[in-house]
């Protein structure tokens, strides 16, 4: 059995660009994708907590992020037909900090290969809201291929 290709998602733009280059690789080479999203708790500059879900602001912030990931592979798999062609795809949520959760299950899936978005952040927004993209590609001991919004589709950037 091959290695599993992993793709962490926020279900942004670059997410699903992302998604679409992992599942054309994960389809030509017949291996298994994994799509993980990791929920973390976002705290406000006034220190409240931001709900995702303000219809059920009493759900656990996991909850949502299992709702809102189905949600987002059932459209992705819609808009993207190769996805629905393959074979093995599941989808995971945990918790935790972004960039050392996707290191952790990218090991524990067995992954040898990360395939992620980057929001192309630079300057002040990046200095204050840091890359996880970046985060990932230090601390990961398999290869990272970074999608960056392009304007046409998308653009990747391999680090080893």
């Amino acid at each position: 059995m091959h290695a599993p290709i992993l793709v962490p998602v926020d279900f942004s733009d670059c997410a699903h660009n992302a998604l679409t280059l992992a599942a054309e690789l994960a389809r030509s080479q017949d291996r298994p994708l994994v799509i993980l999203h990791v929920s973390h708790d976002r705290v406000l500059a006034d220190g409240q907590r931001c709900h995702i879900d303000p219809q059920h602001p009493s759900l656990p912030l996991i909850d949502i992020a299992r709702r809102r990931l189905s949600a987002f592979v059932e459209e992705q798999v819609k808009r993207e037909p190769v996805l629905a062609k393959l074979d093995d795809l599941r989808a995971l949520v945990v918790d935790g900090i972004p960039a050392h959760r996707i290191v952790e299950v990218a090991q524990r899936e067995g992954a040898d290969l990360i395939v992620m978005g980057s929001h192309g952040r630079s300057g002040f927004a990046r200095l204050m809201m840091g890359s996880v993209a970046e985060a990932v590609t230090r601390k990961s001991p398999v290869p990272v291929t970074v999608v960056k919004n392009g304007m046409n589709g998308y653009a990747a950037e391999s680090a080893a």
